[in-house]
């Protein structure tokens, strides 16, 4: 069927986890920034928080089985067949500290020019969202690359025709990409040493790795669950409609 679902393996299950931790990273730092960034409208400020969360997945269009690569079927599947090519595999150049985060950016930039192009970054960042987030979201229509791929499309073409100039998307991809790379460099596998993938991946090219397995218990259990308490709490301090809207439920609650 042209809307068949990916079917993980045990190992591919662990590895998301890992990507539903990388959204909430950059749910966590968009969120966090909300209350010291001029963006202006509950709608923009949502779009920035969504957009750091997808852009946090983006590094791993590497990856042959990721949320990205997966997210729109042959047409996501194609990206990542010439990301692995440019980047030399997996946690290669799109892992790189120094040259991931200002090329993901500038690239956010130069598509924040058009709206056809802004469209098209939007939905890459809803698409990645909506599949690494699935198993929070009611049914099963987001994790069918098609219905992805059209709702990504009509959140892109929403953004691009009716909100505005979006001046913080670059933001939110430099942001997202760099939590990203954080996120793995904590890990036993890490990150690699800037320019070291160039020509090629050979044995003391990374850095240490970090204390973390990816797929742990307390990945889920703890590191995830307290993102999404961080994210409430900037969603809560930098949105006022928000703050608002608790603030109101709370007396309501109270008497």
């Amino acid at each position: 069927m042209i809307t068949a679902t990916f079917r993980a393996t045990g190992k591919e299950r662990r590895r998301a986890m890992m990507w539903r931790t990388h959204a909430a990273t950059g749910l966590a730092a968009g969120s966090g920034l909300l209350a010291v960034l001029p963006i202006d409208g509950v709608a923009d400020q949502l779009s920035f928080v969504a957009a750091c969360a997808g852009a946090a997945l983006v590094p791993d269009w590497d990856h042959r089985s990721s949320s990205v690569t997966v997210m729109w079927g042959p047409l996501s599947r194609a990206v990542h067949r010439v990301v692995r090519v440019l980047f030399r595999g997996h946690r290669g150049g799109t892992h790189d500290w120094l040259v991931a985060p200002p090329l993901f950016a500038g690239l956010a930039w130069l598509a924040s020019l058009h709206p056809v192009s802004t469209g098209v970054a939007v939905a890459i960042a809803v698409g990645a969202t909506l599949r690494a987030l699935a198993f929070v979201i009611p049914g099963d229509n987001e994790r069918y690359w098609l219905a992805n791929l059209v709702v990504s499309a009509v959140v892109g073409y929403a953004s691009a025709r009716y909100a505005a100039y979006p001046w913080w998307l670059p933001l939110a991809f430099g942001l997202g990409v760099l939590v990203h790379i954080v996120g793995d460099a904590v890990t036993k596998t890490a990150v690699p040493r800037p320019f070291s993938w160039i020509d090629g991946r050979d044995r003391g090219d990374n850095y240490d790795g970090g204390p973390l397995t990816t797929g742990a218990w307390y990945e889920s259990r703890v590191i995830f669950p307290a993102l999404l308490v961080v994210t409430a709490i900037g969603l809560y301090a930098g949105v006022p409609p928000i703050a608002n809207a608790v603030s109101a439920v709370i007396s309501l609650a109270g008497g």
